[in-house]
């Protein structure tokens, strides 16, 4: 009987292991991959941006890099999503083993294993982080069996397979300092298993020099330990754990599940492992210092409370409120759309496109690469990936994803809040070319009495020096003047329309300021030549209101289109 309630317990896990994800680093991923294949080798220097080119740059994920690549040049984003979905269940399989190894009942198990995919989904993706969650669940698997005196591996192979573990790990993922750390509290058990577990860390470091960068893969550390502040600051998922946030109640329940067993223990003065210890207060610190890494949770601070609640005895209205417990559990687990309920629409594969990025802006600069190319290019931080895949090498970007570009958060923060302070930054920068999401920032002229609102671009990129030449739903692409030719400007440029700026242009052309004729050619043009299904929708019933107000007949082709 409690083997089917294992089996149903799994089954609960299924809907976040299918459910669909798009994760916006993958188009990063697969373009350092090719990279890669192209030139034979691992990249040394940045290749991809403009601002930092020739700058050294660690690619400390290349291995999981090949291997994203490979399953997308397998099977596109369907591969992908079935690697990402077996991964999910694979390691909630493995994390079911190693608590019955530990002897916990079934019972527990079941409990624990959905709270754990719930915790665990909202970072599942096609990301290396995958790699890392496994190697440290084995890690810490490797390390209670060497404390409890169950091995049975002879030293000498054991730290050969800590090294070569390492060395792997090293290359699919940065995350390998979680696995040392846990062996050096380890460590902190003394007597055999404390030693044995020093040596498993000394192995471990020597196995991560086997990479191609050597002793520099550390540099990447530093990096990140001299921007903790701007990664923290600028990055959501650097950020902290947000408690009014509903999502992060499995986290939180998790975390307060893990002290309340370790203050029981000490209560009914049951001697817990100083590695227990040790991981409740480094690791429960540290996973739930950042959004990031409070992945490692339910891999840590879960197994190790269900293992210290083994040696506790249990009072008497615990029998009463188990049941409330696990019914509130399961409530919760449905509640949070991972529920048997929901599995078949969640049985749907991958839709491929992600909506948010700048697809019909990549088309456009392709097309006219030949004039654009060579242009000084800026683009946001959030689509710089998007754009490595997709246009290197006929483009550079200013910045994508990468840790390189960590210290320039700052400025870029200031420069899209401020369009004064955007002009400096262009001009530092020596802009010529602009790719600017269309859900920008709005803001008055003068005062906050002083007519409507505007567009950010409408103040940071004036039209004396600035040219709207393509947008869509997503993005918009502005061209510095000067800096293409005038035959090429005249037919790409959208003089009169802006869009989010439609209120304004309308007042004018109603005052004769903007001629009525240019606005409708410039619509029915729109419709033509870019056609983005809400832009136009938009243009259609402005212009619409605009003909009434002023009393214009529909010129040919201005209306909606038949279909």
């Amino acid at each position: 009987m409690r083997r089917w309630l294992l089996a149903a317990a799994l089954l609960l896990c299924l809907p976040a292991c299918l459910k669909p994800v798009s994760d916006p680093d993958l188009p990063w991923h697969l373009a350092s991959a090719r990279w890669m294949l192209e030139h034979r080798a691992v990249p040394r220097v940045d290749v991809f941006s403009w601002t930092k080119a020739g700058r050294p740059w660690v690619d400390f994920e290349w291995a999981s890099q090949l291997v994203l690549h490979g399953l997308d040049r397998l099977g596109g984003e369907r591969a992908l999503w079935a690697f990402k979905s077996l991964a999910l269940f694979g390691l909630l399989a493995a994390l079911a083993l190693l608590l019955r190894r530990w002897a916990v009942p079934e019972t527990w198990v079941a409990a624990a294993l959905p709270l754990a995919a719930l915790t665990l989904s909202p970072y599942v993706n096609y990301r290396p982080e995958l790699f890392s969650f496994f190697f440290v669940l084995l890690q810490l698997a490797v390390l209670e069996e060497m404390r409890a005196g169950k091995r049975s591996v002879p030293i000498v192979p054991l730290l050969a397979l800590q090294a070569a573990g390492y060395a792997l790990w090293a290359n699919l993922h940065g995350a390998f300092p979680l696995g040392l750390v846990l062996c050096l509290l380890y460590a902190a058990e003394g007597g055999p298993s404390g030693r044995l577990a020093l040596a498993q860390a000394a192995a471990g470091v020597l196995g991560t020099f086997a990479n191609p960068y050597g002793i520099g893969l550390y540099a990447v550390f530093l990096q990140h330990a001299r921007d903790w502040m701007l990664l923290r600051d600028y990055i959501m998922e650097w950020g902290d754990i947000r408690l009014l946030d509903l999502s992060n109640l499995p986290h939180l329940g998790i975390i307060l599940f893990s002290f309340a067993a370790a203050f029981a223990a000490v209560w009914q003065k049951v001697r817990l492992p100083r590695a227990h210890l040790g991981i409740l207060a480094v690791m429960g610190l540290f996973c739930s210092g950042a959004f990031r890494h409070s992945v490692y949770i339910p891999l840590l601070l879960l197994p190790l409370a269900l293992k210290t609640c083994l040696g506790l005895e249990s009072p008497s209205w615990w029998s009463r409120l188990r049941p409330w417990l696990a019914a509130g559990l399961i409530a919760l687990v449905v509640r949070a759309d991972v529920g048997l309920v929901k599995l078949l629409p969640l049985l749907r594969l991958p839709r491929g496109q992600n909506d948010s990025v700048p697809a019909g802006a990549v088309g456009f600069l392709k097309r006219e690469r030949e004039t654009l190319a060579k242009l000084k290019f800026y683009n946001s931080w959030n689509c710089g990936g998007y754009l490595d895949h997709h246009l290197y090498p006929d483009y550079k970007v200013f910045l994508d994803g990468r840790y390189l570009f960590t210290s320039m958060l700052p400025e870029l923060e200031d420069a899209i809040t401020d369009p004064a302070a955007w002009g400096r930054f262009a001009g530092r920068y020596g802009l010529e070319l602009v790719l600017f999401s269309l859900d920008r920032p709005r803001y008055r002229l003068d005062s906050p009495r002083a007519g409507p609102w505007r567009p950010f671009d409408v103040l940071a990129l004036p039209g004396k020096d600035w040219a709207l030449v393509y947008w869509d739903d997503v993005s918009m692409v502005f061209v510095l003047r000067r800096a293409v030719p005038a035959p090429w400007l005249a037919r790409r440029e959208f003089r009169w329309l802006r869009p989010g700026d439609l209120q304004i242009i309308g007042l004018k052309t109603m005052s004769g300021m903007i001629p009525f004729d240019a606005v409708a050619e410039e619509v029915r043009r729109y419709r033509r030549e870019i056609g983005a299904p809400v832009e136009t929708l938009r243009l259609n019933a402005w212009f619409a209101a605009l003909r009434k107000e002023t009393g214009r007949a529909a010129p040919a082709g201005a209306g909606p289109r038949p279909d």
